[in-house]
């Protein structure tokens, strides 16, 4: 899919001046951009997609008949093992994204294949390791959630508390790696200072993080959790759209860094990719 060619230039009023505006340039104007990227982190994604929906079809016919518990559990303990290293396949090409995103938002060019894959390789081994530490909270989650369920009839309140203790790991850790995967594409720290940095930033402005996981990864969790029929249109969303839920998450991590690290230390990047008005003319920009 190709980009259409603007006939005309764009003029003073028609440049993006926040992030959001950034954000809605880049869904107009980049739109094949947005599809294609999104298909080739799918591909990355393929492996968890195909065991997923195997594992996923196969406790659904077990419950539906009426299959006892521990034939169930079992299915999703092998399954979930078994998703564990496709998810850290599809998490490797998340990361591409981010690098393709870091460049979209500051209005650098962007050769698709070239600067994926560029991407991951200049930053291979933290992504590796940051993507191992958010399958194996998403393991923990899936896995001791249901186990703990069974002794909720005998002690609700202690089950109750590790259940959300497992959510709310699961939550610190997927949304400290959003900020993982943006944060190694600006800058150049060792793995211990990329985590710190970004779960710090996580916790710092945990409201306004929370908010924009709800929208992605979020709605696409949902419903993949909802309803068989629904995870099929979660498939559909992340196919086609999943690139624009890593824009939006590196415009927020950008305004983040604007925040706590660019202002004090890289004046450069504040603000890198809005327009800026300054008391000289300016020329109508192309």
């Amino acid at each position: 899919m190709k980009e259409r060619i603007r006939e005309k230039d764009f003029t003073k009023k028609e440049l993006p001046k926040n992030r959001w505006e950034l954000f809605r340039d880049l869904l107009l104007n980049h739109t094949a951009t947005l599809i294609n990227t999104s298909l080739l982190t799918a591909l990355f994604a393929l492996p968890f997609i195909v065991v997923f929906a195997l594992f996923y079809s196969m406790l659904v016919l077990a419950s539906n008949n009426q299959e006892p518990f521990n034939v169930l559990f079992s299915l999703l303990f092998y399954g979930c093992l078994s998703a564990t290293p496709a998810l850290i396949l599809a998490l490797v090409g998340l990361s591409g994204a981010f690098g393709v995103a870091k460049r979209l938002v500051w209005g650098e060019g962007v050769m698709l294949k070239i600067h994926f894959f560029s991407a991951l390789k200049s930053e291979f081994k933290k992504t590796i390791i940051i993507s191992v530490i958010i399958a194996l909270s998403s393991f923990c989650l899936v896995v001791g959630g249901v186990y703990l369920s069974i002794f909720y009839v005998s002690a609700p309140i202690p089950t109750g508390i590790g259940i959300g203790l497992l959510a709310v790991q699961f939550l610190l850790i997927t949304m400290t790696g959003c900020y993982f995967y943006a944060y190694q594409s600006v800058y150049q720290n060792n793995f211990a200072q990329t985590f710190k940095n970004s779960f710090l930033i996580a916790t710092a402005r945990l409201p306004f993080t929370l908010l924009f996981y709800l929208i992605s990864p979020g709605i696409i969790l949902v419903l993949t959790i909802v309803h068989y029929i629904a995870s099929f249109i979660a498939l559909f969303l992340f196919v086609l759209f999943s690139f624009g839920g890593v824009v939006l998450w590196t415009l927020m991590a950008h305004s983040s860094f604007d925040r706590f690290i660019n202002a004090q230390h890289y004046l450069a990047y504040v603000r890198r990719g809005l327009y800026t008005p300054n008391n000289k003319k300016e020329e109508e920009v192309g």
